[in-house]
């Protein structure tokens, strides 16, 4: 993606800072950030984009050497790999055909990056609960396989935000538009829920 609105915009320089921590945008010097989930910040600018899910994902070696889940319940047997939680207990809360389900989960490995969590996952080393957003098109390769069909996170927001309208240069503005309808044309993210 990068690399073609590069092309597009020869005269713009593309700085990427990946973190899953809420950035200081005006302290870090920071024009836009793609945040998935709620904005509380009052301070800041939302656009949302679309809409997205999360859902349960493992490799096939995984699956391979411990099972598929048959049920959310049955997630508290297998490696399950989260954020780390201050209190050492994770509950995954998801949304399913039969309405909403919690299961506590353990696993060997947790970390704090959705990079980390999708590279533990492609290692094999359990089921984990990720953004559709990156999860996506490591199922349509098949080096990903989704569990429990039906059964993840509904209705997460995928939002560009930023300090201010009137501080907006050419190149963000551009930038927003060109992410958006890439993350949109390719499947990434939905249409956003309608404003009543």
């Amino acid at each position: 993606m990068g690399a073609e609105f590069l092309a597009t915009h020869p005269r713009v320089r593309l700085e990427f800072v990946l973190s899953d921590a809420r950035t200081d945008l005006l302290g870090e010097g920071i024009d836009v950030a793609l945040r998935v989930g709620k904005v509380l910040e009052p301070s800041l600018i939302a656009r949302q984009i679309g809409s997205s899910r999360a859902t349960l994902v493992a490799s096939p070696a995984y699956l391979a050497a411990r099972g598929s889940p048959h049920s959310v319940a049955s997630l508290a047997e297998h490696d399950c790999i989260a954020d780390p939680s201050t209190s050492g207990q994770v509950t995954w809360h998801l949304d399913g055909p039969a309405g909403p389900e919690s299961v506590d989960v353990t696993g060997r490995l947790h970390a704090n990056t959705a990079g980390a969590l999708i590279e533990a996952a492609l290692a094999g080393l359990g089921v984990a609960l990720l953004p559709a957003t990156i999860s996506a098109p490591h199922v349509r390769a098949g080096d990903l396989v989704e569990v429990l069909a039906g059964h993840g996170v509904e209705g997460l927001g995928v939002y560009f935000v930023y300090l201010s309208r009137r501080q907006l240069p050419r190149a963000v503005t551009a930038f927003i538009e060109f992410a958006m309808s890439h993350l949109i044309e390719e499947g990434l993210v939905g249409p956003a829920p309608a404003r009543p």
